[in-house]
């Protein structure tokens, strides 16, 4: 397998890929681009039903997470909408908080 750093551009070769989880169905790779030190996931996921490419289906993005940051943030839930508005609102100035 050869994946491009989806921000230079440059081939990655696959030794270059942590297994961060894998699956029958679909497994995450993190790489670290060793010329725009740039960390990105890939994605892949397997499914017949995809077609022409043997069902492969590779899905990639940035991220400033290095590999054991994303190792620790996996298995976390999810943050629920009130979570997010708490976070955004303590940093507005106390004058605009809602109560």
């Amino acid at each position: 397998m050869v994946f491009n750093c989806p921000a230079c551009l440059k081939k990655l070769d696959k030794r270059r890929g942590k297994v961060v989880k894998a699956g029958s169905q679909a497994s995450l790779i993190h790489f670290f681009c060793p010329y725009c030190h740039i960390y990105s996931l890939l994605f892949i996921i397997n499914n017949p039903q995809l077609g022409k490419n043997g069902g492969l289906l590779g899905i990639s993005m940035l991220t400033d997470l290095n590999l054991n940051e994303v190792r620790k943030f996996l298995g976390r839930k999810p943050l629920s909408v009130d979570e997010v508005i708490e976070i955004y609102q303590s940093f507005l100035p106390s004058t605009k908080r809602s109560v």
